[in-house]
């Protein structure tokens, strides 16, 4: 799994609306670790970027927004 793409649907869902703070409760993952992975200055454990890998691909953002 590539984590800058993952980087860019994460960002995605963020545009379209959905709160950091809900996402990484639900990945179960620390909010301001997930905060400096959206921002670029770090990479996600492995296992916690296959959490968000999971959500993501359960989540369906059109591509025309």
């Amino acid at each position: 799994m590539n984590q800058d793409l993952l980087r860019i649907q994460l960002i995605r869902l963020i545009n379209f609306g959905m709160k950091l703070n809900s996402i990484a409760k639900k990945v179960k993952i620390n909010d301001s670790e997930l905060s400096a992975f959206k921002a670029g200055f770090k990479y996600l454990k492995k296992d916690d970027a296959e959490r968000l890998d999971i959500l993501l691909k359960q989540i369906s953002i059109p591509d025309n927004v």
